[in-house]
């Protein structure tokens, strides 16, 4: 490892110590397609916000999303935003652009770290549960028992 991937790697140490349990913090997993990419918008404490928004992969599609990301950590009370992206391709580069040149703070989630999350988890999710996923596997901490009481979706 050279010295930027050290520093990159204990930045993503101390945002994920940061956001578990913290009621600071407003938790976005966005589950990247070609088009369209669906948005999960919950708490670090497991509350969720918004199951689905759906938005385009253009700028009006991420000025969307921020709009709705500002109005729910508003409204809630959260002071810090962290995004989580499941990569597609190429297709995440645009949206992850926009949100590192607005400074919010973003992880990139492998669609194997979001396959093993779902079978941890075991819930009923009626619309696409890959943003869903995404924000949970954000949480998740490799060394500590994974409770999914905390992630379970509330009606």
């Amino acid at each position: 490892m050279n010295d930027r991937e050290i520093i990159r790697l204990e930045q993503f140490r101390q945002l994920k110590k940061e956001i578990r349990g913290s009621g600071e913090h407003l938790i976005i997993g966005i589950d990247v397609a070609k088009q369209k990419h669906n948005a999960f918008l919950g708490t670090a404490t497991g509350k969720t916000l918004l199951k689905r928004l759906v938005f385009e992969n253009n700028k009006e599609g991420f000025e969307k999303l921020l709009m709705h990301v500002e109005s729910i950590s508003a409204s809630n009370g959260h002071k810090k935003v962290a995004f989580g992206l499941k990569p597609t391709a190429n297709y995440h580069k645009p949206l992850a652009e926009f949100l590192i040149n607005r400074e919010h703070d973003l992880v990139l989630v492998s669609g194997v770290a979001v396959k093993r999350n779902r079978e941890l988890l075991i819930i009923v999710y009626p619309v696409k549960c890959e943003a869903y996923f995404t924000g949970a596997w954000t949480l998740m901490k490799k060394k500590e028992p994974f409770n999914p009481e905390l992630l379970k979706v509330k009606k």
